[in-house]
């Protein structure tokens, strides 16, 4: 339906007026605007008559004024009637306001004729305008076309030309003010006059204006026809909505204005419904399409509707966009909004201070409902007693959240921004998970399980998100059970789990401080956390500052299947909520039990453990007490990572792994430590061992697969660098660089393993302090031991690229290096995280430092006294690499004294 809307004082009493101003709107014909006195026929003039001033219905100067032109004036006809208007000077305009509002959207086009005496000496000119006035009667002139214009038409001597001017409304601030035509001239004297006839004027459009045309958004939406538009005015409006199966537009003047949006309110009637139950503020459910759209409206409904408290939609697929939402509630589902069977879109909406008692404090995503949200804020968004504070998503429903903000939100039960339970896709991509605004709430948002994601039974992707100061029993940002998900370059910060971890993905039982993913037995998980899962990757993602009371500080699993690619850790801590040994402090960073764990190219940095493995803790899972069980399955594997700076209470400052099948391969390990302040002691039976690494082979009750640890460095750990709980196996060591050599317990020498300092780039980092771990290069340097010195087939074929990845290749041959490793054609991998990626200068060995290479002689002592005296990094020779003191000249001897090879 296309309504031309009349200034509410215009008479337009007649049933023929109305019915005129209405239209079907697939035509949507122009309509044609009443003007007084168009073509100056009032008052009616004698042939060459004219008077001066006192136009009907025209406000006019005292050179404008009407004609009956005589018949040498002209050389043809005048366009409409006897008479024209005249004006002789450049001040005398007349014009006309008209019985109309200007409507946003309005297409006007207005059309008269402009001619010029046969007589005048020169065309005095012509200025055809469209006004806006004001309330105050002041003009905004927002369309004019003059003969001065580029290509403007100019009437013959004696003749007329037809001049046309097309505007459409765009400006806000132009809505409801009244239309008036002006005409004007250039002339200066009776000899340059200009000539007007025959004005008209059309508007052209599809949209209904409320209140100006109709009283109410409902009385509008039923007047509106397919692709129609409603335009309402700011204010407030007292109405339920139901979109009764139209494809048609609701929107405020300025959806791009915020405080138009905001000062464009829809509130419930209250005076409908019964106490306890009230429907839904705006209703699709009629199969509306992604043509019925509401743009740029506030929605307000503090009364509790069965569900979906500001909108509901079921079988139908709208589009909201740039909306508010505040204070819905409902008694189930979907505070601010409950969708079923539909695939709507939300498009920069913001929702804030919304409830549900049992879920989607803001949205409710349900079967059959395939949801776009894109751009959107969820601030103040509570689930009580249940679940998703801001989104549950439930069986059946599916979802894409893209480019969204999720500020605080709580959820009683489990997930306090969203719960996911489907098994259909859903993607939640470039989004922040954190606290957004200050005013006494503070932190990110909380929930029993999962403080910012529960995932149930499903396998969500999330890629590029950032969730900070998430607080939950068990993870502390992200709780998955029984599915499998994926995280890809998130980033985690601040996240605390009270229970036992902070990212745990697993089966059974629990922590993560980060994420909880996990299955049975309960756990904190202060980043993520995941339970009974059947498998989780977590690729390119960093862990900072998550913490848990419990197992995992960033990552926790229990019987899942984890991939960790390209993540870093740091500054994780797992506490423990126990005052003895047992149940929950382990693994600072990560924490996986009981399934196939892998940790590729991953950095773990300055974590700690309450108890064991400062950085990781692995556990493959039960140790058999009878000889002949069931094979154990592999626990997995460590390759291309670093460990800096990690410590625990317990056994393994670096990482403990107990299990079989394990495969520790190209990490380094440094600056770790065990210590155990409750056993001052330090009997390596109670703790404080395996300062690095911390190994519990369990490979004597049928499985046996060994525990091996190959091309690996250790450095610099305290108390030592590698401890073997042999009780159920040992631990197979295999072309290896540990400070102090080959342990004596529980470990098998496999060959290949070197005691020489490894040459690190710079252990200690500019600052000579090894604890501030982020200028600290565990690389190798030039003539490093360590170069092409590791066990190349020992890798897989997934492992052939660095901790460096983007720019290193794993397996790059040193041509100026003697290969003291196993090689696979005609390379050899180099020991370590990182592989040497320069070529070496011919040295026989580091004392080799003179031209020409490969000789021992007085010139590499003068090269080596120069360089002590300069600081130079060649006469850095002994462990304490970053120091120049008196050990490096007996370090220098020792080389020297071995000869070349």
């Amino acid at each position: 339906m296309m309504i031309r809307c009349m200034k509410q004082s215009a008479v337009v009493a007649s049933i023929a007026t109305v019915a005129a101003l209405i239209a079907p709107a697939s035509a949507a014909p122009p309509i044609d605007v009443p003007i007084v006195n168009p073509s100056f026929e009032d008052p009616a003039l004698a042939d060459g008559a004219f008077a001066l001033g006192g136009v009907p219905g025209w406000s006019d100067f005292d050179q404008f004024g009407p004609l009956d032109p005589p018949d040498f004036l002209l050389n043809q006809p005048v366009p409409e009637g006897e008479n024209v208007a005249f004006s002789n000077l450049d001040a005398d305009a007349a014009e006309q306001i008209l019985d109309i509002s200007l409507c946003v959207g309005d297409q006007l086009t207005l059309m008269v004729y402009v001619g010029a005496r046969n007589d005048a000496l020169t065309f005095g000119g012509y200025s055809v305008a469209l006004e806006a006035v004001a309330d105050d009667d002041s003009r905004v002139q927002f369309a004019i076309v003059t003969s001065n214009d580029g290509g403007a038409l100019i009437p013959p001597a004696g003749g007329f030309v037809e001049i046309t001017l097309t505007h459409t409304v765009a400006d806000p601030a132009l809505f409801g003010q009244r239309l008036a035509i002006r005409l004007g001239s250039f002339a200066d004297g009776i000899n340059t006059q200009t000539l007007f006839d025959d004005v008209r004027l059309s508007i052209q459009t599809n949209s209904i204006q409320v209140p100006i045309c109709v009283p109410t958004i409902q009385e509008a939406i039923e007047l509106a026809d397919e692709g129609d538009e409603i335009v309402l005015q700011e204010g407030d409006y007292y109405e339920y909505i139901d979109f009764m199966g139209k494809n048609i537009t609701l929107r405020g003047l300025d959806p791009n204005d915020g405080n138009n949006v905001q000062n464009t309110v829809i509130f419930p009637d209250n005076t409908r419904g019964f106490p306890g139950v009230f429907p839904s503020l705006v209703t699709f459910n009629s199969g509306e399409g992604p043509d019925a759209r509401i743009l740029g409206v506030t929605l307000i409904n503090p009364f509790d509707a069965v569900e979906g408290g500001c909108i509901l939609i079921d079988g139908a697929s709208p589009i909201i966009d740039r909306c508010v939402l505040i204070a819905g509630h409902a008694d189930t589902y979907g505070g601010g909004v409950s969708i079923k069977n539909g695939s709507p879109a939300f498009l920069g909406c913001d929702f804030q201070d919304v409830y549900a008692a049992l879920g989607g404090g803001a949205m409710y995503i349900g079967s059959g409902a395939v949801v776009d949200v894109n751009g959107c804020e969820f601030y103040g968004c509570y689930a009580d007693p249940g679940s998703g504070g801001s989104i549950y998503i439930d069986d059946g429903g599916s979802a894409e959240i893209f480019d969204c903000r999720f500020g605080y939100a709580e959820a009683n039960d489990f997930g306090g921004n969203m719960f996911i339970d489907t098994r259909e896709s859903v993607l939640i991509t470039d989004s922040f998970f954190g606290d957004l605004r200050s005013g006494g709430r503070t932190g990110g948002a909380q929930a029993t399980l999962g403080g910012h994601i529960f995932s149930l039974f499903s396998s969500p992707l999330i890629r590029f998100c950032i969730f900070g100061n998430g607080y939950a029993r068990e993870g502390g940002s992200i709780y998955a059970y029984a599915g499998s998900p994926g995280l890809v370059g998130c980033d985690f910060y601040g996240n605390y789990a009270e229970g036992f971890g902070d990212c745990c993905l697993d089966d059974a039982e629990g922590a993560g401080g980060g994420a909880d993913l996990r299955g049975l037995e309960g756990a904190g998980g202060g980043g993520a956390y995941a339970q009974l899962s059947g498998s989780a990757s977590i690729a390119r993602c960093s862990f900072t500052h998550n913490a848990t009371n419990g197992n995992g500080g960033a990552i926790s699993t229990l019987q899942t299947d984890l991939d960790t690619t390209e993540c870093v850790f740091t500054e994780n801590t797992a506490q423990s909520n126990n005052l003895g040994r047992g149940g929950s402090g382990d693994g600072g960073a990560v924490y996986a039990v009981r399934g196939f764990t892998n940790v590729s190219r991953s950095s773990f940095f300055n974590n700690f453990a309450r108890f064991d493995g400062g950085g990781l803790y692995l556990d493959g899972g039960e140790v058999f007490l009878v000889r002949g069980g069931p094979p154990l399955p592999p626990t997995g594997n460590v390759v291309n990572c670093v460990f800096d700076g990690n410590s625990c209470e317990g056994f393994g400052g670096g990482a403990t792994i107990r299990g079989a099948g394990v495969l520790v391969a190209n990490s380094t390990f440094a600056h770790n430590e065990s210590y155990d302040p409750f056993n001052p002691g330090q009997d390596p039976e109670y703790g404080g061992d395996g300062g690095g690494l911390y190994a519990s082979p369990q490979d004597d009750f049928g499985a046996f697969d060994p525990f091996v640890v190959v091309n690996t460095i250790m450095w610099d750990n305290e108390p030592n660098q590698m401890a073997v709980d042999n009780f159920f196996g040992d631990a197979f060591l295999a072309h290896s660089c540990l400070e102090g050599g080959v342990p004596g317990f529980g470990v098998i020498d496999d060959g290949g393993n070197i005691a020489q300092y490894p040459r690190f780039s710079d252990i200690n980092g500019g600052d000579n302090d090894p604890d501030t771990f982020d200028d600290n290069d565990l690389s190798l340097a030039l003539n490093s031991p360590c170069i092409d010195a590791g066990d190349t087939p020992a890798l897989t074929a997934t492992d052939l690229s660095d901790l460096d990845n983007a720019r290193n290749t794993r397996v790059l041959d040193d041509t100026g290096a003697v290969d003291t490793g196993i090689a696979q054609g005609a390379r050899v991998v180099d020991m370590g995280a990182f592989e040497f990626q320069g070529t070496s200068d011919g040295r026989c060995n580091p004392a080799d430092l003179a031209d020409p290479r490969g000789l021992l002689n007085f010139d590499d002592v003068l090269a080596f006294l120069e360089a002590f005296a300069n600081k130079g990094v060649d006469a850095d020779l002994d462990v304490d690499f970053g120091v120049l003191d008196f050990t490096d000249v007996f370090a220098f001897l020792t080389f020297f004294g071995d000869g070349c090879p």
